[in-house]
């Protein structure tokens, strides 16, 4: 079975599933099937190595990136795919913190705080310091304990740290939370990361424990690990442990909450011996779009070097608009979408790319009346937002008095 899986694979891909007596370090470039070599890399362990499944550790960022994996991974290998240990990195720290929390002074049945759980926790907190929620919003205060926390600042530091009276007033809402928070024994998505690191490194049986479960350790997504995470996976990395990780420095995203690049630059160095293999060959572009991404990323520092090539035929270059003014924008793309419709290409076929969701407002507003069909997908549309729905009633109020009650109206 697995041999039928090597063979849907290019050299570097194959290369990649099948180096299993070393560290690898795989740079995979965008659209390069990574996924497809992680998956491959599995089964053949299990199938032509004979690796038992439950020996095997898949560690991921989120939850539909698992569940695609398990999903992948039972076509191949059946019902043996449910043995292999694939989660998310706060998956994987609940699993051993349920184990043996106790070791490090919560109770196993601790309870895990959602966000709502937590701004339950701030507004007495707000009461009893008469902070106003409209001059230090719950989720500044939560994005601020966040920071102290994952830069291993304490509610004493952040007192000490404080230079104005807004961080002042911060640092006594974090004392503040987490002194309920202790007092509750729960732990935020934070504190998985941090109690969880916390046992493996203060409590060597533990350590040891999950080091002796695991032979095999695959990390997708590399290059957005931050120092924590990556503690994590060296302490479940024991002596006879060989760490597979995937990721591409050039599409790091997530240095704002602490992911550092330099991380999967200098995993060579360690753990070794470590094998570097480049997956250069692109699936799901043309060859303009690849060049021309190329040209753009070759100017980043201390990167990897590696030029996306696709087999794919194409040679339709990428068309640049810049206009004057930010309404031009959507008439440039109604009129381009309009004129492809035109020479037969079907709306569904079409899709728009932006930055941010209210972005989606100018375009939606010049669809409408142009009359091109649409629809918003990880988002909601603009004019059917809460707080749009809820401008509007009391616009309707303002212009018509016999409007019935605005707040029925937003409700409605």
């Amino acid at each position: 079975m697995s041999n039928s899986i090597l063979d849907t694979l290019n050299e570097n891909q194959r290369t990649a599933a099948t180096t299993i007596n070393e560290h690898v370090r795989i740079i995979a470039g965008a659209g390069s099937g990574k996924t497809r070599v992680l998956m491959a890399r599995i089964v053949y362990l299990v199938q032509d190595c004979g690796v038992l499944p439950n020996r095997i550790l898949a560690i991921t960022f989120t939850n539909k990136a698992a569940n695609e994996m398990k999903t992948r991974l039972t076509a191949q290998l059946g019902s043996m795919a449910s043995v292999v240990r694939i989660s998310t990195i706060h998956s994987l720290c609940v699993r051993m913190l349920r184990e043996d929390a106790d070791l490090i002074g919560y109770p196993k049945t601790f309870a895990i705080m959602d966000p709502e759980d937590q701004k339950a926790i701030l507004k007495p907190i707000y009461k009893t310091l008469e902070v106003d929620k409209t001059t230090i919003s719950y989720n500044r205060a939560l994005g601020a304990i966040s920071a102290y926390k994952t830069n291993y600042i304490d509610p004493q530091m952040a007192a000490n740290m404080a230079m104005d009276d807004v961080s002042i007033t911060l640092a006594k809402i974090y004392a503040g939370y987490e002194a309920r928070r202790n007092e509750m024994k729960a732990m935020d998505f934070d504190d998985l990361l941090l109690e969880g690191h916390r046992l493996l490194n203060s409590v060597s049986s533990v350590r040891e424990k999950w080091q002796n479960r695991l032979d095999y350790i695959h990390v997708d997504e590399f290059q957005d690990v931050d120092p924590i995470q990556y503690g994590i996976i060296k302490l479940l990395t024991g002596k006879n442990t060989h760490l597979c990780v995937v990721g591409d420095p050039d599409q790091t995203i997530y240095t704002w909450r602490g992911a550092s690049v330099d991380i999967i630059l200098k995993f060579n160095k360690d753990f070794e011996p470590c094998k570097t293999v480049i997956l250069n060959e692109n699936y799901r572009s043309t060859q303009p779009i690849l060049d021309a991404s190329n040209a753009v990323i070759k100017y980043n520092k201390e990167r990897i070097d590696k030029d996306l090539y696709t087999k794919l035929p194409g040679d339709e270059k990428i068309t640049m608009f810049e206009g004057k003014e930010d309404s031009e924008e959507p008439i440039f793309v109604a009129r381009q979408i309009n004129e492809k419709h035109k020479k037969g290409l079907e709306y569904k076929d079409m899709a728009i790319l932006y930055r941010s969701n209210y972005s989606s407002r100018a375009f939606e507003r010049i669809f409408k009346s142009v009359g091109i069909p649409y629809v918003i997908y990880g988002g909601i549309r603009f004019y059917e937002r809460q707080e749009i729905k809820d401008a509007l009633c009391y616009l309707r109020l303002c212009t018509n008095r016999n409007e019935e009650d605005p707040d029925q109206m937003a409700l409605d």
